[in-house]
Parts: C-alpha cells; structure tokens; sequence
C-alpha cells in the first residue's frame, strides 16, 4: 500500500518530512547494512535539496508549526501573484513557477500527513492536521482560479518536448476536473465540498488510527502461541495477558491459537475498530464525494474517479471485478471445502467456515499437505535479518546503495534514515518507522514525504509498519507475511525514489496510473519465496541455519493454498469500494452501510457476516483509495504478466533487472502503463498469466 491523499488538481501520493522529537539511533539491522564506497568523489548530502524538508528540523511544538503553516501559505500566495505577472506564458515561466507552487504545497501536505499519522505526540498530530487542512483549503482556491487556468491553458504547445506535453496535459485535465471551467457560485460550492472532504477524511483516518482494541486472556488459553509471543506479554493482576488488535498481536493469535473463542473474540474487536462513529464519518464522506462527482458531470464517484485512470469508468471495474470472480470462485470453494473438513476434526458439528479460522486453518494444512510449518518458518525470520537482507537485496536489484544516516532527524527513537546512492550520485532518502506505538497509523504503508523533481529536490518517502520490536538482545521474528509485506511496501519506496527525477512534479515518481501503482511491488512479493533470495538473509535464529532450499520449495507449493479466498476477499473489498462510491443521493441519505456490506459480503466473501462488526469502518483503504480497491486485483494482473520475463530470464538476472529499471522503475509516471509494460516485455500486456495464476 502506499499512502495517498488524491487532491484533485495536484495528483500526488504526499506524506511529510519528520521532525526532530529524538536522537537518532541505530540497530544491528543498521550496523549490518553495507554503506556505499567512500570515496572522496562523493557528494555530500548537504550539496542536494531536501526542500522543504530542510529548515523545519526542530519543528514540533504546535504553535511554531501553525507558524510554519502559514509562511508556507504566505510563500503560495506570492508564487501565485507571479504566476499571474507573466506577461506571455511559456514553458520557462507559467509552468516552471508553477511546478514550483506544486513543490511547495507537495512538501508541506506531505509532511502535514505523515506526522499526523506517526508522531508520538498527539498535540503534534492533531497540529498537523490542522496545517493540512488549511493547505488542502490553499489547493482548492487555486485549482479554481480561473485566471492561472486561463494561463496554462495558453502556454505555446509547439515544439514541446514529449514529457513536458504530458504534463502539460495532464495538468488542464486536473483543473478541468477540479471544476475550475464552472460558474463563480459553482466553484464556491465545490471549494465548500472539498474542505468538508478533507475534515472527513482526517476524521475517518483518525477514528481508526486512534482505536486500538483488546482482549484479555488467561495465557492457559493461548496453546498454540510461540513461547516468545507469550513471554512478551506481561500479565496483569488477575494473571491474564492483554492481546491487542494492532497486527503483532492480531496475525499470531489468529495464525496460531488453537482456541477459537480467543480467535473469534479478536476477530470480532479487529473488525469493529473505528465503529461506531466511522459509520457517520464515512457516509458524510460518500455523500460529499457524489455531491462532487454530479458537480462535474459524473453519474457517481466511481465515474468520476476512473476516468483519467486506465478502467476509465465504473462498468469497466464492474466487469472487471466480475471476470475475476467468475475464475476464482470455484477455487474458492474447493477452498473452503478443504478447510471445512479440517475444522470438523475439531468442531465434528461445524457447519462453515468463520473468519477467524482462515489463518489457522490454512497453516494447518500447509503444515500437513505441504510440510510448512508456519511456527517452524517463523525462526528463520529475525527482524534484523530480514531487514539487513532486504536492504542488501534491493541494492542488487536496482544497482544502488544506502548509507544510514547517523544524524538524521528523526521522529521516534526507533526511526532510522538512509540516503540512496546511485554510483557517486544522491537519488533520495527514506526513513524506516518499523514497529507499533501507541496512535500511530495501524496497517503498512509507504508514505511519500517529498516529490523528487530533477535538478531542484530529492525525493523522500518513509516507510511505516507495524512490524515486532527487537528484543534487547536483538530478536525479534517475523512470520513469513510480513517478510513478504516488507518486500511489497519497500518496492513503492525504490519507485517514488528511483522513480523521482523527472523535471515535473505531477509525473515524477509514483503518479502513474492508480491500476498500476502496486503493480511494482506485487511483482516483489515473488522474491519472497525463492530459494537463493531467502538464502541471503533467512537464517534461524537459534543455530544461525540458512533456511533449506527443500523447505522454501515447499513454501512455494503451499502458497497457492487458499489463493482462491484470498482472491474473492480481495474482490469482496473491491466490490464495497466500488458499490459504496456508486450510490446515489437519495440511497445515501437513507442507507445502512452495514445492510450494504453484508450484500457484498455474501456475494464475494468466502466468509459469512459476523454479527456485530463494521469492517467498512476501519476499511482505511476508502479513504484513500476511494472507489479504486480494484486495482489491486489490476495490478496483480499485470505484475503476473511482468513476472512472466524474470520465470523466462532468472530472477536474479542482471540485464533484466537493469531492463526493469530503465523501463518500468526509473519512468515515474511519465509514461503509460500499458507502454512501460510493453516496453519491457515486447509486447502488448494480456490476460494470460494472470489466468494460470487464478487456474493452477
């Protein structure tokens, strides 16, 4: 996932630089990850832009960032006034000064989203928020100014080069599609809605982001759980340990407890997060969305949302969505049969299956079918191993290296930086916030902090997990899903970085097409299972084993277990994403989400509704994916059809590597999707390696 607030003039996945709350420090995950050579041909950092990151360093008291706010806005006024004063748009004026507002308001909205969603101080967050509305309300005034349209709009189109016309283009149709072209009371109506849209959206993000749930248990009641995650826990005066429904408790319990009650009750907590006042947040969000979509032209959201984007409109992601399902289902229901009857060796009079026995029952069977073992899997998994070795492999894929740097700001101690090099030249810097805390965004995400644009700014991004914390001799395991999650989400940091050297912002680093956005980091999950890969860094954390090829083979086997649920899950999102964003006005002022969602549910759920949950309420993905849940699926597709070369050439083949890099990574979004496909697979994208994967 990585982390999007769509605003409809600036198309930007944004997120924001840290501030300075903590030392530094580092981790032997840190100490173990190779620098890049040091040669005195190297420039140092402080040679390159990190605007606007640099200069707001110690910013974390929440009146000097109020402060910083509103120079940032004084700073937009002024680059509008200019725009404005040209006498003849050009390239070099009107749309360089205009390239610069966009890097102003790109900085500082990203930086405004990120600490709202990880500062440890809730004031800072709460600060950040507001700053970002205010910006957000700064972006509106301008996507509807008329005049700066009027000027792009005149700006000579002779002689262009070709990425210079895409964003050109791009940038009339995303004033034309913030309604700037509409009547003075038509604008002041939608300037009204978008304002509303943002204060909706801080508050749904809010409302699951704060909602931290728990079970308690008697610990006899854990069998099943790996000795360290119990000792882990401390109990509480009547001996019981508290679970929570942040993902280092809720994946190990729902993987491993033989007691489903335990099971069930966390499930149930887990899926009733941000309810019930999500409920009012979301639907006054629907219902501001459409409002906005009928303003411009659109029959719902999902019209209006799909229309620069490859789907186009909502009918192609209808009949997308039921081309997917129509191959899946019957896998999905040899799945569930399968499962079933395991669960009757223990529930003799089970009837279906819940929810809550997806991850334990599918381990079970990997385990007896296939030989794999999740709690077994799990020791070669050492947090600072997967971390070094993920590192190291992303230098070898993309021909870079990273230095960490020991004295970044940082805003939690846990928090490490690195700069990317590319030979003797700076790409960009990320940041690591790997481990949960109280208030901090709940699920894994990367968050962009700052748009690369070339020979102005590095791009920045940070990637946020909620991963288990090392030990104090250094340990921590993973299960296999997060490896897996980790290589997903650090494949969206290599795409906004790698990616952010093009000379406008609105194409630079990942601004392609929303369908095709995970497609990249889809497509790295494969290295999660192959036997030399996991080799590097898959070593048991108790005799230091490299993890046996056999064992890795058999993974790769059991992986295709339950793929059919997975993928109508999947599509069980998509459909409430997209359905949500298709209801009309009159269905929005009397509906039940809930009645909706259970619909769905029993459509494409593999599994029944469960009496007392709101999963739409903490379904974060409906803010800042809309009505685009789809386009996992889409992507899957397509990083299927990518994947096909690497099967062809080797995984760790070094021109196709360098092919994928050139072709696919270092583009951004300045070239179509479907054209960066073809380019490095020579020939146009199709169905059919998607199909064998739904199939086989």
């Amino acid at each position: 996932m990585r982390f999007i607030f769509t605003f409809l003039l600036f198309i930007t996945v944004v997120s924001c630089a840290p501030s300075k709350s903590a030392a530094p420090v580092t981790s032997k995950a840190a100490d173990n990850v190779k620098d890049s050579d040091s040669d005195n041909g190297v420039k140092p950092v402080e040679d390159f832009s990190y605007a606007p990151y640099l200069g707001y360093e110690d910013i974390t008291d929440p009146l000097k960032i109020g402060e910083m706010c509103t120079k940032t806005l004084e700073d937009g006024a002024r680059l509008r006034a200019e725009i404005l004063g040209v006498e003849k748009p050009s390239v070099d004026t009107t749309l360089q000064k205009i390239n610069t507002l966009d890097m102003l308001i790109d900085g500082i909205v990203g930086r405004s989203s990120l600490m709202a969603n990880v500062h440890p101080d809730k004031d800072v967050r709460d600060a950040y928020d507001k700053c970002e509305s205010r910006v957000m309300d700064f972006v509106t005034a301008i996507s509807l100014d008329r005049d700066i349209y009027d000027a792009i709009k005149e700006v000579p189109r002779d002689n262009l080069d070709e990425k210079t016309l895409r964003s050109l283009d791009d940038l009339i149709r995303d004033y034309r599609r913030s309604g700037v072209d509409k009547e003075p009371a038509v604008r002041e109506r939608i300037a009204e809605i978008r304002h509303q849209m943002v204060d909706a959206s801080q508050e749904f993000e809010k409302g699951i982001r704060e909602d931290t749930r728990y079970i308690e248990v008697d610990p006899k009641m854990l069998k099943g759980l790996p000795e360290d995650f119990i000792a882990a826990h401390e109990k509480n005066v009547d001996g019981k340990i508290k679970i929570s429904t942040d993902y280092p408790d809720f994946f190990p319990v729902e993987t491993y407890a033989e007691n489903a009650k335990v099971r069930e009750d966390l499930y149930k907590a887990f899926l009733s997060r941000g309810w019930p006042d999500n409920d009012v947040r979301l639907k006054n969000l629907l219902k501001l969305r459409n409002e906005f979509a009928h303003i411009m032209g659109f029959k719902n959201w999902a019209d209006f949302s799909a229309e620069p984007e490859m789907a186009k409109n909502s009918d192609n992601i209808q009949s997308f969505i039921g081309r997917i399902a129509e191959i899946a289902k019957p896998r999905m229901e040899e799945d569930l049969a399968l499962v079933l009857k395991w669960k009757k060796k223990d529930i003799k009079n089970a009837k279906r299956v819940e929810v809550w026995d997806r991850f334990y029952y599918v381990n079970k069977i990997k385990d007896k079918l296939y030989g794999v073992n999740e709690e077994d899997l799990r020791k070669y998994f050492n947090y600072n191993d997967v971390m070094k070795g993920i590192l190291s492999l992303n230098e070898l894929f993309f021909g870079v290296k990273f230095k960490l740097v020991e004295d970044a700001p940082v805003w939690d101690k846990s928090v490490l930086a690195y700069d990317v090099y590319d030979g003797k030249n700076v790409l960009g810097r990320f940041y690591l916030d790997m481990h949960p805390r109280d208030g901090k965004f709940k699920h894994a995400a990367m968050f962009h902090l700052i748009s690369g644009v070339k020979d102005k700014q590095l791009p920045m991004g940070a990637l946020v997990c909620n991963m288990p914390a090392p030990d104090k001799d250094g340990k921590a395991i993973m299960e296999h899903n997060d490896v897996v999650t980790v290589l997903h989400e650090f494949e969206h940091l290599m795409h906004h970085i790698i990616g952010g050297s093009q000379r406008w912002v609105n194409i630079t680093g990942i601004t392609c097409e929303s369908e095709f956005v995970e497609a990249p980091s889809q497509l790295l999950e494969e290295w999660g299972y192959d036997a030399e890969v996991l080799g590097t860094f898959a070593k048991n954390v108790e005799d230091g084993t490299v993890i046996p090829k056999e064992l890795v083979e058999k993974m790769k086997k059991a992986k295709e277990f339950g793929k059919g649920m997975h993928v109508m899950r999947q599509l069980f999102y998509g459909e409430i994403s997209l359905k949500f964003h298709m209801l009309s006005k009159d269905e929005l002022d009397t509906v039940n989400l809930l009645d909706v969602t259970k619909e769905i549910q029993e459509q494409y759920s593999p599994y029944p509704y469960v009496k007392d949950t709101y999963v739409y309420a903490s379904f974060g993905h409906l803010n800042g994916y809309g009505s685009e849940y789809y386009s996992y699926m889409w992507s899957l597709k397509l990083a299927k059809d990518l994947f096909t070369r690497f099967t062809k050439e080797g995984m760790l083949n070094p021109k196709t590597w360098a092919d994928y890099k050139a072709k696919i990574i270092s583009q951004g979004g300045s070239v179509d999707a479907e054209k960066m496909v073809e380019d490095f697979l020579g020939r146009k994208t199709d169905f059919n390696a998607f199909k064998e994967y739904l199939t086989n």
